[in-house]
């Protein structure tokens, strides 16, 4: 059997320089990753103290198979998945 890398990467658009809030009010946490039959599902959570909008992606062997856009607020974490057809004997 083959292995295939999968990753759940982020992509933070930080469009909070008008309120003038600090870098270190900006921070996520990226954990739970799974993938079962041909879902991949993560969960992405806003450890920062301010409201932030997330561009995620799903990556297998570094192609993009999925992505999305979320709003979060400070302490919310919302669970983000994608189907993918993994090819035969993977």
């Amino acid at each position: 059997m083959k292995r295939l890398l999968v990753t759940l990467c982020m992509l933070v658009f930080v469009t909070l320089l008008s309120t003038g809030a600090d870098a270190q009010e900006c921070s996520l946490d990226v954990f739970d990753l799974d993938v079962q039959g041909q879902t991949i599902s993560g969960k992405i959570k806003n450890t920062g103290t301010v409201s932030m909008n997330v561009t995620f992606q799903f990556l297998v062997n570094n192609n993009m198979v999925g992505n999305g856009t979320l709003s979060l607020s400070p302490g919310q974490q919302q669970t983000v998945s994608n189907v993918f057809s993994f090819p035969t004997g993977y």
